[in-house]
């Protein structure tokens, strides 16, 4: 199982969530299923390989979500950094809908 974490915008410890704060992870949660997972677009830039001149670089885009898989134990502290709410998918799930592991 893997896990998506969200929130970090809103609230990331739950001890000091407020009744407006549930409100926005409810909305973020009904985001979800209605559009889908928010995708990042960081920029990447990667070396070039030997044959290329000397500090080439290839640069890309590459839109993601990022999911982690961690013991249920240690989710209360990386939650606290990446947000509250985390939705867990199988591998099957990622995979049939053409995602990759990390490299």
């Amino acid at each position: 199982m893997l896990t998506h974490w969200t929130g970090k915008d809103i609230q990331s410890d739950p001890a000091k969530l407020t009744a407006a704060d549930r409100v926005k992870y409810i909305e973020r949660l009904v985001g979800i299923f209605e559009s889908g997972f928010w995708m990042t677009v960081p920029y990447e830039e990667i070396a070039c390989w030997s044959k290329a001149p000397h500090g080439s670089f290839v640069t890309y885009e590459a839109p993601m979500t990022c999911f982690t898989e961690l013991r249920l134990s240690s989710a209360g502290e990386h939650s606290k950094k990446y947000g509250a709410l985390g939705l867990v998918v199988t591998r099957r799930w990622i995979l049939d809908r053409w995602g990759s592991p990390v490299h």
